[in-house]
């Protein structure tokens, strides 16, 4: 599993707040919704349907271990597939993490 850092942050949002989701994007539908379902009990979650992407997004607590259960499942739903990805927005900061 590869990971990226995107050392831009998000130009439209300068003062990244603990109030915003964790964001994930996805090419594929079904990988939004299985991240969805493992995501459910750590707070609310949204799927959206964006162009040629799909984004989960999950409202509430932040916490180190929300974040690193949240990665775990999104490694998980990458796994096996390398021309799959995911982009991660957490606190104005872009992430990218690849299958292998």
């Amino acid at each position: 599993m590869g990971a990226q850092f995107d050392n831009q942050r998000n130009p439209s949002n300068h003062a990244a707040t603990s109030s915003e989701p964790l964001r994930i994007r996805f090419a594929e539908r079904r990988q939004a919704v299985a991240l969805s379902r493992e995501l459910a009990d750590f707070g609310n979650v949204e799927v959206h349907n964006g162009r040629d992407t799909w984004e989960v997004c999950l409202h509430g607590s932040k916490a180190d271990g929300v974040v690193v259960k949240a990665l775990d499942a999104v490694r998980d739903i990458l796994a096996g597939d390398r021309a799959a990805s995911a982009d991660i927005f957490l606190d104005g900061r872009r992430y990218r993490m690849t299958g292998e």
